[in-house]
């Protein structure tokens, strides 16, 4: 999937996968995670 996305912009990417990330850390309660992936979404989605 990586190979796929790496085409398009950059910043969307990561945007994309912290939502993802901050989905399963959600799921697992994991609280630290949950508020690096909320900042990686505040920095790199528009």
């Amino acid at each position: 999937m990586k190979n796929i996305t790496s085409c398009s912009n950059g910043k969307s990417d990561k945007c994309i996968e912290a939502k993802i990330d901050l989905a399963i850390a959600e799921t697992d309660k994991n609280t630290s995670e949950i508020k690096k992936q909320s900042a990686l979404i505040s920095s790199t989605c528009i």
